[in-house]
C-alpha cells in the first residue's frame, strides 16, 4: 500500500473529483480510500514494472441483511480506454453511493504507474492484438492481490471502448468467481458480447466527455445510476437512497 485515509473527494491531488468540479454533495465528504502498485512483469525473467491503482469506498458497507438475508455488493472495477490514465474516468466514483468500493487503475503504463520503455510502447501500439493481450496479463495480474487484499469474492467489471476489450477477454479467463458482471461502455463495434450466461452484461453509452466542459451533472448522474442499478440488480439488492445527495 502507498497511502490510505479519507478524504473529501472534491479535493485536490489524487482524490477524485466525483462530480467534475460540482458543488460537493455530502455523501463525497470523508470517503476511505487508498492507493497503492503491485508488481507486474509482462515476460518471463523481464524486469517487473509497478501497476498503480485505487480503492475507495467503504467495506463495511457492502454487506447487508433484508429480512434476516445477508446480501453482499460487491466492488466495481474499472478498466480504462487504451493508453489513458484512471482520471477521466473518475466521476464513476461516485458509485460509492450505493454502498460498494470502486477500484481505478492505470493500464499499459499510464498515469501513476510506472511507465513503458519507449521501443515496448511503440510495439503494442502497432500491434493491437499483442496490446490486448498484455492489459489482459495486466490486468490478471493485479485483480488476484486485490481480491485477496479486499477480502471479496470478486468485482464488477467496467470497460471503456479497448478497456471493454480487455474486460471481455479477461472475463474468459478469470477463476470462477472473478467476474460477477461486465458494463461494456462504448464497446467496438467488433467486439462479441458474451452470452454463455457466465455473468450478466449490459452495454453502456459512452463516458469520455462526463468529465468535460460537454458533460452536465444530469449526464453524470444519469450514467452512474445507470450503472448502478445493472450491479445492484445482478447482486440481487436495491439502492435503498436516492444518489448524489
Amino acid at each position: 500500500r502507498l497511502m490510505a485515509g479519507a478524504a473529501i473527494l472534491t479535493a485536490a491531488g489524487t482524490e477524485a473529483d466525483a462530480l467534475c468540479g460540482g458543488a460537493p454533495g455530502a455523501w463525497e465528504f470523508w470517503v476511505p480510500w487508498e492507493e497503492g502498485a503491485e508488481s507486474f512483469k509482462a515476460v518471463s525473467g523481464g524486469s517487473a514494472r509497478g501497476v498503480y491503482y485505487r480503492v475507495v469506498g467503504n467495506k463495511g458497507k457492502e454487506k447487508t441483511k433484508v429480512k434476516g438475508k445477508t446480501y453482499v455488493r460487491r466492488p466495481l472495477l474499472i478498466v480504462a480506454d487504451k493508453f489513458r490514465s484512471h482520471d477521466y474516468l473518475q466521476t464513476l466514483e461516485a458509485v460509492v453511493t450505493s454502498d460498494r468500493r470502486v477500484v481505478e487503475y492505470d493500464g499499459l503504463g499510464e498515469g501513476l504507474s510506472e511507465p513503458l520503455e519507449d521501443k515496448t510502447k511503440d510495439g503494442l501500439k502497432a500491434q493491437g492484438d499483442e496490446a490486448l493481450k498484455y492489459a489482459v496479463n495486466e490486468l490478471a495480474a493485479l485483480a488476484e492481490p486485490l481480491r485477496k487484499q479486499m477480502k471479496v469474492e470478486g468485482f464488477h467489471i467496467l470497460g471503456h471502448a479497448f478497456g471493454a476489450e480487455v474486460a471481455v477477454a479477461y472475463a474468459q479467463q478469470a477463476p470462477k468467481g472473478m467476474v460477477a458482471s461486465l458494463s461494456l461502455a462504448a464497446p467496438p463495434s467488433s467486439l462479441s458480447v458474451p452470452k454463455d450466461g457466465k455473468y450478466q452484461t449490459t452495454v453502456l453509452k459512452d463516458p469520455a466527455m462526463l468529465c468535460t466542459e460537454e458533460g452536465s451533472d444530469a449526464q453524470r448522474e444519469s450514467f452512474v445510476s445507470d450503472v448502478i442499478s445493472f450491479i445492484d440488480q445482478v447482486d440481487g439488492v436495491a439502492t435503498s437512497k436516492s444518489l448524489f445527495t
